[in-house]
C-alpha cells in the first residue's frame, strides 16, 4: 500500500494524530495521498463509521471513495466520503429532523429560486437595483450576494440590522443613497427566505447554517457527530468558506486526527466565498499543527513547472513552496505564440493539434483552455470543425445554449403557438431542409404582420420549397402538443423534428454530445412534468423559456469519457491533466481583466476580512493561469493575440510574458491568415457535403428508390470538398504587384443613426431587424423609452403648456399607462426614478438659461452615395448665442470609464446632419440619460468628424454588400433575436 508512495507522500499518509496541513503542488499526488491515508487508517483498525473525508465536488467525493475502497478490497458502506454540503444535510436530518429539533425540509434548486425571484419581481418593489437591460442578470445576482452571506454565516436579520444602521448613520447623500439600496437588498434577502420557508425548502447555504447552528445549540447532538468523526480529512481545504471552515471546527472539534490538504496556489474560487487565506487561518487555529509538504511534480517537466511558479510568484503572503519535476519527465519547453486576432490564434492551435496528433499525441491528451467559453471558444470550435477533429466543448455553456436543445425547445414553442415567429424561423432555418433563408423569412414575417400565426405559413414554404417532410413534421408535433402530456410532446418534438436522428447520424464526440444534450433536455422535462401534474404542453414550453432566459446551465450534458480534442474553461479543467495544453486569450484584457465584483459583503458584517480590491482580482486570476499551466504533462503552449474580434489592439498578459522570462522563451509569430476566398470556399463546400450526406443517409435509411444518386451527390460533394481542402494546402503563387483596385460602386442607402449604430453592434442583429423584418419581442423598456419621449417632447415643446418638473411627472405618469407598463416592476421603478430625476433636470435647464426651440426636428445627412435620416430630440438656443442638441436616453448610463463610442457616433451624426440640413453651426450635443441625471456632451471636431463619416461610410458598404456576420459579446444575452441567432448556439 506504501510501496510506491514518495518519502514525503507516506509521511503524509502514515500521519500519527492531531492536526495536520498538507500544502500539496499541483501533480503532487494529493489524490493518491487522500486514497492511501484513508485505507491505512481502517486497515490500522479505525472503524470506517468514524472516518469522514469531505470533498469539494460530488465528482471528488465518488472518485476517493472507489480508489479507497480498491486498496482496502472490499466495500465499507459506513465510510463516509462526501461533500460538506451533503454532510450538513445528513446532520441536520439524522440529528435534526428524526429528532424532532428541526422540521424537514428540501433543497431548492438554484433555477428554481431563480425563476421564484422571477416571477415576483413586482412584490421585491426595487427602487435602487437597476430593472433595466438583463432582469435575469440581476437576479443572479441578488442570489449570488445571498450565497455569499450565507458562506459567511450573515443572516437577513444581521444584515437588515447593519443597513438601518448604515442609513440612520449617513453623512452624506451619496451614503444614504448606497446605505438605502443596502437596506433593499437586505428586504429582498427577507422575502427570499421567507418564500422558500413556506414552501418548505432551504438553499444549499443554508444547509450547512441549519447543520451549524443545530450543533452549538444542542450539545448531545454535537457528541454525537463528533464520536463519529474520530479521523477527519479535507480535500480542496483552500477552496472552503467561513461557514464550511467553521462547521469543520465544529465536527473535528474531538478529532483524533485532522488533515485538511490543499495548495494555495489554485485557490480559484473567491467568487464561492473561499479565498488562499484558508490555510493560514487552519495554522492559527491549530498552531500546533504539522506542516506536511508535497513538492515533488508526478505530471509535468520542469520547464511547464518553472514557468507556472513565475506567474504565481507575486501574490502577496504566497505559501513558499518549489514544485520539483521527476527525474524522468521529458519534453520541450514551454512555447508563446502571438496571432494576428482570434481567428488567426485558432489556427495556429489547430494546426499544432494536427501536428501532434501526427506524431502521436491521442487528441483525447490534448486541451485548449480558456477564460470563458461563451466569449472564446467560437473561432476556436469553428477551425477544429473545418480541419475535421473530433472535439469536446466543456464548462461555460449552459443546457439551453447547445444547438440542438435551442431547436428542440423551439419546436415545442412553435407547435404550442402559431404566431410564434422566431421560433418558427429557426425551424425553417435548419440546413437540413435546405430551404433558403430569405424566403422562409419572407413568408414567415409577411404572415405574422397580416394575421399573426405563422404555422400555415412556413408549412406552404416548405411544401413549395421541396422540403414536405418538414411540413409534416410541424403537423404531427403540433397534434402531440394538443394531444399528449407536456413530456411525452416534448419527446414527440424531439424525436419527429429529427433531431435525435440528426445527432446519431452525425457520429463521434459531436454525435455524442448532442444526444447527451437531447436526453438532459427530456430528462428535465418529465421532472417539471412531474413536480406539476397540471401543467400541459404551453406551460411546459413557457417554464423551459422562463430556464433558458436565467441561463439555466443542466447537469450531465457532456458525456463522461473524453471523445477528442477538449475545449474548456480553466475552472472546469481543474484536477485533470493532459499531454498537450494550449492557454488562449492571454491577453492583458482577458488575464487578468477587469473585475465585476458583484457578489461583496459590507466589511462590518464580515466575521473574518477577505481580500478585496484589484489586488485581489489579479491574484485570482494568477492562480488561475498557474491552474491551466499545470493541467500539462509535456506539451504547453501559451497564446496571445494582437487585436480582438472588433479590431481592437491588445497588449499581450503581463502573466504571459513572466512566464516567458521566466523559461528564457522567444515569441513565435503564428496564425498568418490564408486567402479568405479559398478559406469561403472550403466552409461552403463542407456545408454542402454535409447538406448532401445528411441527405444520403436519410435515402438509404428509408429505402428510398433515389438511393443511388443521393449516394453520388455526397460523393461529388466529397471530392469537392477534397478539392477545396487541396487549394488551401498549395502554396501561394508569387505574383507580380498591382495596383489597388477601386472601391466597387455600392448602390445608395438610406440610414438613420440607430441603424448605423445598430450595425456596428452586430449586422448579424441588423439583418434581423431592418432587413427580414423579423418582429422583436415585447419590450417594457421599450415601451419605457417612448413614453418619456413623448413626455419630454409636450413638455419642451415650444408654445406648448410647458409646467414645472412635477407637471413633466405628471406626463410621464400618463404615458407610461398609455403604453401599458405602468403596473410592471420595470414601469414602477421608472416611474420612482422620474419623481426624483425629472424635477432636477428641469431646474437645472432653466438654471442653464438655454430655450427650446424645435422638438423631433428630422434631417439628413448625406454620406458619399448614402443618405442618414435623423430626428434630434431637442434643439436649444443658448444664451451666448448658437445652439445646443439634445438627445434622451432612458436606458442605462455607461459604466464608469467606459467611452460610450456609439453614443459618442450618434450625437456627431446629429451636428453633422444639423449642419448640413439646417445650415447651423451647433456649439455641441447633449446625451441625457433621463432617468440617472448623467450627461454626457461632445464638441465639433474636425478629426472625430472624418471618423464619424467613414464609421457610417465602412457600415453602409458592409450592408450593401451583404455582410451580415455575428458580433458575439455579454449583451447577447439579452438580444431581441436570440432564439435564432446560430451565434447563440454551442
Amino acid at each position: 500500500m506504501q510501496a510506491d508512495l514518495t518519502p514525503e507522500q507516506r509521511a503524509a499518509v502514515t500521519h500519527p494524530a492531531g492536526p495536520a496541513v498538507v500544502l500539496a503542488g499541483a501533480g503532487a499526488g494529493k489524490t493518491r495521498v487522500l486514497c492511501r491515508r484513508l485505507a491505512w487508517l481502517v486497515g490500522g483498525g479505525a472503524a470506517p463509521s468514524e472516518v469522514l473525508a469531505l470533498t469539494f465536488t460530488r465528482e471528488a467525493a465518488i472518485e476517493l471513495r472507489a480508489r479507497a475502497e480498491d486498496l482496502l478490497g472490499s466495500s465499507h458502506e459506513t465510510l463516509r466520503v462526501t461533500t460538506f454540503h451533503a454532510y450538513a444535510q445528513e446532520i441536520t436530518r439524522v440529528h435534526g429532523v428524526e429528532r424532532g429539533l428541526l422540521p424537514a425540509v428540501s433543497v431548492a434548486r438554484q433555477e428554481d429560486r431563480a425563476l421564484t425571484l422571477l416571477d415576483r419581481l413586482g412584490e421585491l418593489d426595487l427602487r435602487l437595483h437597476d430593472l433595466r437591460g438583463d432582469r435575469a442578470r440581476l437576479v443572479e445576482d441578488l442570489l449570488a450576494r445571498i450565497d455569499a452571506c450565507r458562506d459567511q454565516l450573515v443572516s437577513a436579520a444581521d444584515y437588515r440590522r447593519w443597513a438601518e444602521a448604515a442609513v440612520a448613520s449617513a453623512g452624506s447623500a451619496s451614503a444614504a443613497h448606497r446605505a438605502r439600496r443596502e437596506l433593499e437588498f437586505a428586504r429582498v434577502f427577507e422575502l427570499h427566505d421567507r418564500w422558500l420557508d413556506e414552501d418548505g425548502r432551504e438553499d444549499f447555504g443554508l444547509s450547512i447554517v441549519r447543520a451549524l447552528a443545530l450543533l452549538r445549540e444542542h450539545p448531545d447532538r454535537r457528541e454525537a457527530v463528533q464520536a463519529g468523526a474520530r479521523h477527519v480529512l479535507v480535500d480542496e481545504f483552500q477552496d472552503t468558506n467561513h461557514a464550511q471552515a467553521e462547521l469543520l471546527a465544529v465536527v473535528a472539534g474531538a478529532a483524533e486526527s485532522l488533515m485538511v490538504v490543499g495548495d494555495d496556489d489554485q485557490g480559484i474560487y473567491r467568487f464561492r466565498g473561499a479565498s488562499s487565506k484558508n490555510i493560514a487561518d487552519f495554522r492559527r487555529r491549530h498552531p500546533g499543527a504539522a506542516d506536511l509538504r508535497l513538492e515533488v511534480n508526478h505530471r509535468s517537466t520542469q520547464s511547464i513547472l518553472d514557468a507556472a511558479a513565475a506567474v504565481v510568484e507575486p501574490i502577496p503572503d504566497r505559501a513558499p513552496k518549489r514544485s520539483r519535476a521527476l527525474p524522468s519527465a521529458a519534453g520541450p519547453p514551454p512555447r508563446f505564440w502571438r496571432a494576428p486576432d482570434p481567428e488567426g490564434q485558432a489556427r495556429a492551435v489547430v494546426d499544432r493539434i494536427v501536428e501532434l496528433a501526427a506524431e502521436g499525441v491521442p487528441l483525447e491528451e490534448q486541451a485548449v483552455l480558456m477564460r470563458a467559453v461563451r466569449l472564446e471558444a467560437r473561432p476556436i470550435v469553428e477551425a477544429l470543425e473545418r480541419a475535421g477533429v473530433p472535439h469536446q466543448v466543456r464548462g461555460g455553456i449552459g443546457l439551453f445554449e447547445r444547438r440542438e436543445v435551442r431547436t428542440a425547445v423551439a419546436w415545442l414553442r412553435a407547435a404550442c403557438d402559431p404566431a410564434a415567429v422566431q421560433e418558427h424561423l429557426r425551424i425553417g432555418a435548419d440546413g437540413r431542409y435546405g430551404l433558403a433563408w430569405e424566403e422562409v423569412a419572407d413568408a414567415v414575417t409577411s404572415a405574422a404582420a397580416r394575421d399573426g400565426a405563422v404555422t400555415g405559413a412556413l408549412s406552404r414554404a416548405a411544401r413549395d420549397g421541396g422540403a414536405a417532410d418538414l411540413a409534416a413534421a410541424l403537423d404531427e408535433v403540433g397534434r402531440a402538443a394538443a394531444e399528449l402530456g407536456p413530456a411525452d410532446a416534448l419527446r414527440a418534438a424531439i424525436d419527429r423534428s429529427g433531431l435525435r436522428a440528426a445527432a446519431v447520424a452525425a457520429g463521434g464526440a459531436e454525435g455524442a454530445a448532442r444526444l447527451a444534450g437531447l436526453a438532459a433536455l427530456e430528462r428535465l422535462g418529465r421532472e417539471i412534468a412531474e413536480r406539476d401534474p397540471g401543467l400541459d404542453a404551453a406551460g411546459l414550453a413557457a417554464t423551459l423559456g422562463g430556464l433558458a432566459e436565467i441561463g439555466y446551465r443542466g447537469e450531465g450534458v457532456a458525456p463522461r469519457e473524453r471523445i477528442g480534442v477538449q475545449v474548456m474553461t480553466v475552472h472546469q479543467a481543474k484536477g485533470l491533466e493532459f499531454d498537450a495544453v494550449f492557454v488562449v486569450g492571454m491577453t492583458r484584457a482577458t488575464l487578468p481583466g477587469s473585475d465585476r465584483g458583484r457578489v461583496d459583503i459590507p466589511d462590518a458584517l464580515l466575521p473574518e476580512a477577505l481580500p478585496r480590491g484589484r489586488d485581489a482580482h489579479v491574484a485570482e486570476a494568477r492562480r488561475l493561469v498557474y491552474v491551466a499551466m499545470t493541467r500539462a504533462r509535456r506539451h504547453l503552449v501559451l497564446c496571445t493575440h494582437a487585436v480582438n474580434a472588433a479590431g481592437v489592439a491588445q497588449a499581450p498578459s503581463p502573466f504571459f510574458e513572466e512566464a516567458l522570462a521566466a523559461v528564457g522563451g522567444a515569441v513565435e509569430e503564428v496564425g498568418e491568415a490564408p486567402e479568405r476566398a479559398v478559406l469561403a470556399a472550403v466552409g461552403e463546400r463542407r456545408e454542402a457535403f454535409e447538406r448532401a450526406s445528411v441527405r444520403a443517409a436519410r435515402a438509404a435509411a428509408a429505402g428510398d428508390p433515389d438511393e443511388a444518386e443521393r449516394l453520388a451527390e455526397a460523393q461529388a460533394a466529397a471530392a469537392d470538398l477534397v478539392a477545396a481542402r487541396a487549394a488551401a494546402l498549395r502554396p501561394p503563387q508569387p505574383a507580380p504587384p498591382v495596383p489597388a483596385p477601386p472601391r466597387p460602386a455600392r448602390p445608395g442607402l438610406e440610414l438613420s443613426p440607430s441603424a448605423v449604430e445598430l450595425y456596428r453592434g452586430c449586422p448579424l442583429r441588423y439583418r434581423y431587424a431592418m432587413v427580414d423584418r423579423v418582429p422583436a419581442p415585447p419590450s417594457v423598456a421599450r415601451a419605457i423609452g417612448v413614453a418619456a419621449h413623448a413626455a419630454l417632447e409636450a413638455h419642451y415643446r415650444p408654445g406648448g403648456t410647458g409646467g414645472d418638473g412635477e407637471a413633466l411627472v405628471r406626463r410621464f405618469a400618463v404615458e407610461l399607462r398609455r403604453e401599458g407598463v405602468a403596473a410592471t416592476a420595470e414601469g414602477r421603478q421608472a416611474l420612482a426614478r422620474a419623481r426624483e430625476r425629472f424635477p432636477e433636470y428641469h431646474e437645472r435647464t432653466l438654471r442653464s438659461r438655454t430655450r427650446p426651440v424645435a422638438v423631433e426636428r428630422p434631417f439628413t445627412l448625406t454620406v458619399g452615395p448614402h443618405r442618414v435620416h435623423g430626428r434630434v430630440d431637442r434643439i436649444d438656443a443658448h444664451p451666448a448665442g448658437g445652439h445646443q442638441l439634445i438627445d434622451y436616453k432612458t436606458g442605462r448610463p455607461p459604466a464608469a470609464g467606459s467611452r460610450g463610442d456609439d453614443d459618442d457616433l450618434v450625437l456627431r451624426l446629429y451636428l453633422l446632419g444639423a449642419r448640413e440640413a439646417w445650415g447651423i453651426e451647433p456649439r455641441g450635443a447633449t446625451l441625457v440619460h433621463v432617468l440617472d441625471g448623467d450627461t454626457r456632451g461632445v464638441h465639433p471636431d474636425a478629426g472625430d468628424d472624418a471618423a464619424c463619416v467613414e464609421a457610417v461610410r465602412e457600415a453602409a458598404d458592409g450592408i450593401a454588400a451583404a455582410r451580415f456576420e455575428p458580433r458575439t459579446s455579454w449583451a447577447c444575452r439579452t438580444c431581441d433575436f436570440a432564439a435564432i441567432c446560430p451565434a447563440q448556439d454551442r
